[in-house]
């Protein structure tokens, strides 16, 4: 719970994503990754997307920034983990964003 507190953005982001798996609280490791994932550079958040798409529909705060993910990321195997994320948090916005089949 400190390392939510630092000043690295990737030590945040990993500290949110740990406290996720271990006590299954969305509401303290969302906003840290909703925060830190549009300034952080793309092969440092890939586990962040994993860790919200297995948040699911608690997740549904972040669909907008996955969407912007979506149009900005360049590398094919993040772009899949977005597609992932975004699947399992909400199919119909997946949909509406372009997003096909199950690759899940």
């Amino acid at each position: 719970m400190h390392a939510l507190h630092e000043s690295n953005a990737y030590l945040r982001g990993q500290s949110a994503v740990a406290i996720w798996r271990i006590t299954g609280e969305v509401d303290t490791a969302l906003p840290v990754l909703l925060q830190k994932m549009p300034t952080t550079i793309e092969d440092s958040k890939w586990d962040w997307i994993i860790a919200l798409g297995e948040m699911g529909p608690r997740a549904e705060a972040v669909v907008p920034q996955l969407r912007t993910e979506l149009l900005q990321d360049r590398m094919q195997w993040l772009l899949d983990y977005v597609t992932n994320a975004l699947r399992r948090i909400d199919p119909e916005a997946a949909a509406q964003a372009g997003v096909r089949g199950q690759k899940m």
